[in-house]
């Protein structure tokens, strides 16, 4: 026995350890087979199953060794064996070794059959693809045929691809749909070469108790059943179509029905993705195909939206198109619609028809409806299973997946698909939102988490949880590694920042390389590729506002929508300081300035009816002053007041025009900020003066949508003056049009007294103006010498911004070497050499030099200035010897009071909300 144990128990114990390593490891359990064939297609791996729950674990058997020697299989005791309690150790650990070893044996033989089973399922494959080449007669033939479902970026010769050929899947995920048997139906009977496709439908059904329970029996038919009792078991192609049946009240949402649809594809060649209530045109399987070569692009995804069904002859089973129903619809850009809850999200918006096509047309969004290319891609970029029941803002999501990953969306030359569109006022199918699963808290949970993967994915500001699982970049749900997700921005003009884009590009985009072929300095795009050109501009405002980002249809025009309110105090503050967000959302610094407000209330002077201060008399100069300065002898209604109180009482602000007078000249205010006053000075302009604006526009460079309350306009960050300037001239006219008759460009540090500029701009006999405080740069004289100073405010009429557009485009009728985009920065006309960095003498020279408009006059007939570059009470205190450097490029002969016009427009440097708020009270007062 002694012996026994010293032989036996080392190596027994040794194995013993090794057996309980390996099954507590779970070596063994799951025992991977070969790698597949090279070559052969990579389906999406299986998803990893969840862990039992703590109420589950106990009923589950131990992996491993805890498995083979469970208590239900475990053998009793022998009483022979049982000599000695560690004799019996040893002995149990040497059946354990050696019932290991049987069982790796027995798990070799496994492995050998599955591979062998795998190596069959290969040769199955390949067999399909001699078939659906079988016009490859010779071996090199072969071999290309083979490399055809080569993950993308691999060898793919077009050539090989045989429309007539072919085999395509279908992904069709219906829920509650009646159409479906009709879709299936349409689909087979219209095909070229039916026996080449098949479908992966999965149906979301309800159990006929709960069909009976929501009334929606009649909605309630299974999609196969139905479709071959309408065409006969004859006709039915039943072994074609693989089917997912589910219950609709357990369904996850529309894009995870779709996963599960992509888990339906075998080896097909393409794929084609289209909901369950469509039509199909006569012979669409070859067509859809023979349009995809035309691209020349292994890559290609044909995609948009499908046309309405009623653009088929009736009947509409016989797929026959109206010839007046050929066009083929276009998605141009991107917009901001309501999502679940409320939240935005991003989604396609539809841009009417494209012109005649002679091939697929380079395109940037993709639409869930109408999808079709190589299966390879639906492999590549997979549905997003944790994306539960998204469905607004599915389709930017895919789009960046797919076109990140290497692929190119094009919008197909024909239709070839039709959809059964929901009518206005008719019911056909359930609506998800129309049954129980949607008013679970659980749902909108899961809804709001998917919406915040999207957002993350898309670069936009998210609230709340998100389920992050497989989206960092290269991951399975992320972002690609062929392009950024950055160049898919700028492709699509879209900008996230703000949620704005243009559609201007829609027939004008141009393909963006992979970093494939980047890194092989060659394109896998067929020299044989019908391209389709690029559109020509048609007009300078095309071309002029082609790429300026639209704001999006849940704001108004890129402009914010104005509220008029009464004056009165404190506004919208409260006596913390803190604002109402639903109405302005000024953040006054704190008691002392609501306290302050509210004395100048207190002090403020009554105005007549005429909009002066009763009893007012400019007070007289007193003697003595600094040099440089101007005093005031102060008495009656002036005493006391400070110099900025003491100016603005001077001002009359205009009673002729009330905001709803039907001949008031009308105004867009185009107003100059910063990211960080977006919340404070912004907000306090739209409070006070905006509020006279008939549109108004906020411009700030490097603006984001966390300031979408205000609908600011982001321009890019510029080196010169100039250029910035051009950029916020670019998008008051494109985004304004003609909707106003003046546009005064201003900055948040000015108020404005719109009352005056009315009735200024009403006496203006004509269009072409251009006009502000207007100053001599050179002091000659000359008309190249003046300009308007911008920190005063610049006033353009429509008219000459139509001209200025015209100008500054670089567009020349017939000419089309000017069709293809803007002139670059230093190209343009308005580019002068001699002008430095000087925005407003720079507008100046180019209105002047190119288009004959000189700068106009707004001094009264006093001598006092309309606009004014600073604040009213420095002005007022400011006398002619004082150095400073307006008086080096002012015209004006007087200063103090009376270099105030009383019907003065603006005033600037207003640099406090306090201040702002202030010169609106006394401006305002007992009005």
């Amino acid at each position: 026995l002694s012996l026994a144990l010293a032989v036996l128990a080392p190596a027994a114990l040794a194995g013993l350890r090794r057996s309980l390593a390996t099954d507590e490891a779970g070596i063994g359990d799951d025992v991977e087979g070969d790698p597949p064939l090279l070559g052969e297609p990579q389906l999406p791996p299986r998803a990893p199953s969840a862990p039992p729950s703590a109420s589950q674990t106990k009923a589950l058997p131990r992996r491993g060794l805890g498995t083979r020697n469970s208590t239900a299989t475990r053998r009793a005791p022998d009483p022979i064996r049982g000599v000695g309690s560690v004799f019996g150790k040893v002995t149990a650990a040497l059946e354990a070794e050696q019932a290991r070893s049987a069982d790796m044996a027995r798990r070799a033989a496994q492995r050998q059959t599955e591979t062998q089973a795998e190596r069959a399922k290969a040769s199955a494959r390949w067999q399909a693809l001699q078939l659906d080449h079988s016009d490859a007669r010779t071996a090199s033939d072969a071999k290309t045929a083979k490399a055809q479902v080569a993950p993308a970026g691999g060898a793919f010769d077009l050539s090989t691809v045989d429309p007539d050929r072919s085999s395509i899947f279908v992904s069709l995920a219906t829920f509650i749909d009646p159409e479906c048997p009709t879709t299936l139906e349409s689909l087979f009977a219209n095909a070229a070469n039916p026996e080449r496709l098949r479908v992966g439908l999965v149906q979301q059904n309800l159990k006929p108790a709960d069909a009976r329970k929501y009334e929606a029996v009649v909605e309630n038919v299974d999609c196969v059943d139905t479709y071959c009792a309408s065409v006969g078991q004859d006709a039915c192609r039943r072994s074609q179509i693989r089917l997912d049946r589910q219950d609709a009240l357990e369904t996850r949402g529309v894009t995870v029905a779709r996963y599960d649809a992509q888990q339906l594809l075998a080896d097909e060649r393409f794929y084609l993705q289209v909901d369950s209530h469509t039509y199909f045109a006569r012979h669409w399987d070859t067509r859809f195909i023979a349009s995809w070569l035309k691209t020349g692009n292994p890559r290609a995804i044909l995609t948009t939206y499908p046309r309405s069904f009623d653009a088929l002859e009736k009947p509409y089973m016989n797929g026959t198109v109206k010839k007046s129903e050929t066009r083929v619809p276009l998605i141009c850009r991107y917009d901001v619609l309501p999502g679940g809850g409320g939240v935005p999200v991003v989604a396609n918006v539809a841009g009417g028809y494209g012109p005649p096509l002679a091939a697929p047309m380079l395109a940037a969004n993709w639409a869930a409806g109408q999808s079709f290319g190589l299966a390879q891609a639906e492999r590549d970029a997979p549905y997003d299973k944790y994306a539960e029941f998204l469905f607004q803002g599915e389709e930017p999501y895919r789009a960046a997946q797919y076109w990140t990953r290497g692929y190119d969306f094009y919008t197909p030359d024909e239709n070839l698909v039709f959809h059964h569109y929901r009518p206005a006022g008719r019911k056909y199918g359930v609506r998800l939102s129309n049954t129980p699963v949607w008013g679970r808290a659980s749902t909108q949970q899961k809804l709001h988490r998917s919406l915040n993967r999207v957002f993350v994915m898309l670069g936009l500001p998210s609230d709340g949880a998100a389920e992050l699982h497989e989206m960092a970049p290269g991951d399975r749900y992320g972002v690609g590694d062929e392009r950024t997700l950055e160049q898919y921005f700028e492709f699509a003009q879209y900008e996230p920042a703000t949620m704005r884009a243009s559609g201007c590009q829609c027939s004008r985009r141009t393909r963006v390389p992979t970093r494939s072929e980047l890194e092989a300095n060659s394109s896998f795009i067929s020299p044989n590729a019908v391209v389709v050109a690029p559109k020509l501009f048609g007009s300078a405002r095309e071309q002029y506002c082609c790429d300026v980002k639209t704001a999006s249809t849940a704001f108004v025009d890129g402009f914010v929508p104005l509220r008029r309110h009464a004056f009165g105090l404190p506004y919208v503050c409260n006596g913390h300081g803190e604002c109402d967000g639903a109405k302005s959302g000024v953040r006054l610094e704190g008691f002392s300035s609501i306290a302050a407000l509210e004395l100048a209330k207190e002090r403020c002077l009554a105005r007549g009816k005429d909009g002066a201060v009763i009893g007012w008399r400019d007070p007289p100069r007193k003697a003595g002053a600094p040099k440089g300065e101007v005093a005031y002898a102060q008495s009656g209604p002036s005493e006391g007041l400070s110099m900025d109180e003491l100016a603005l009482s001077r001002v009359v602000v205009s009673q002729r025009f009330q905001f709803d007078s039907p001949k008031r000249p009308t105004v867009t205010c185009v107003v100059r900020t910063a990211t960080y006053r977006l919340t404070n000075r912004a907000r306090a302009v739209l409070a006070t003066w905006g509020g006279d604006c008939d549109r108004i526009m906020f411009v700030a460079e490097g603006a984001t949508s966390r300031d979408l309350d205000l609908n600011p306009i982001n321009i890019p960050e510029t080196v010169k003056q100039w250029d910035g300037v051009q950029e916020v001239l670019r998008n008051a006219h494109c985004q304004g049009s003609d909707a106003t008759e003046w546009y005064v460009f201003l900055y948040d540090t000015n108020y404005v007294v719109l009352p005056n500029l009315w009735e200024l701009l009403a006496d203006l006999d004509t269009d072409q103006l251009y006009l502000g405080r207007r100053m001599n740069r050179g002091g000659r004289g000359s008309d190249d010498d003046l300009f308007i100073n911008a920190a005063a405010g610049i006033v353009l009429s429509r008219t000459l911004m139509h001209q200025l557009a015209d100008e500054l485009s670089g567009w020349r009728k017939g000419d089309p070497t000017t069709h293809g985009g803007q002139p670059p920065p230093g190209s343009r006309s308005c580019d002068f050499s001699d002008v430095r960095d000087s925005a407003d003498v720079s507008l100046a020279r180019c209105l002047t030099r190119r288009l004959d408009i000189a700068p106009m006059s707004t001094t009264d007939k006093d001598g006092g200035e309309r606009f004014l570059p600073f604040k009213a009470g420095e002005h007022a205190s400011m006398g002619r010897d004082d150095g400073s450097w307006i008086w080096g490029y002012s015209e004006s002969k007087s200063d103090g009071l009376e270099s105030i016009s009383r019907s003065v427009v603006s005033f600037s440097d207003v640099l406090k909300v306090e201040e702002m708020f202030k010169y609106d009270i006394w401006l305002r007062c007992r009005r």
